[in-house]
């Protein structure tokens, strides 16, 4: 019998997952890889099992509301209801880019007030007092931000939000 290609992937754990749902269903397929293209892996099959195997492939999972809160306690995305959450970045990234940021205002503020004071103009010291009393401040806001509204990820679909997902 000779073999079809009935989809092509890019990525081979996709392929994978199409295989394996086809040998689940009786049908056998083949994946070829071809590296010289950009989707460089084909999925096969016999050309008897084309039409049951695009069906298969092709079907679409429903998925039903009264299914969706099984997992009280577990936090799940409201898009695929996936308890595959993880949080997108972490604390100390989101505190360090506050504070980095908030020292490129504080070294900015200084470089602009001595090049002032070098050109003869009067600079209060309460100017570098205020600056620096606002780099405080964020420092302060930075860690109440990062460990109050920390982002999260669904591993399945990539939806993203902050806090706790409620259902829609």
């Amino acid at each position: 019998m000779d073999l079809v290609t009935i989809d092509r992937f890019v990525f081979l754990a996709d392929a994978e997952i199409a295989r394996a749902t086809l040998e689940a269903a009786g049908i056998d397929a083949v994946l070829i890889e071809d590296r010289s293209k950009p989707e460089n892996v084909r999925l096969q099959v016999h050309t008897d099992d084309v039409e049951a195997a695009r069906e298969i492939l092709s079907a679409r999972v429903e998925m039903d509301d009264k299914h969706a809160g099984m997992l009280d306690g577990d936090e799940q995305c409201r898009r695929c209801f996936s308890t595959e959450i993880y949080p997108a970045e972490t604390r100390a990234k989101t505190y360090a880019r506050i504070v980095v940021f908030g020292g490129i205002v504080l070294v900015g503020t200084r470089l602009t007030t001595g090049a002032l004071r070098m050109m003869g103009h009067q600079v209060s010291a309460q100017i570098d007092t205020g600056m620096f009393a606002l780099f405080f401040i964020a420092c302060i806001f930075a860690v109440l931000y990062a460990a109050v509204a920390q982002p999260k990820r669904c591993r399945n679909c990539g939806l993203e939000w902050r806090g706790t997902q409620r259902p829609s």
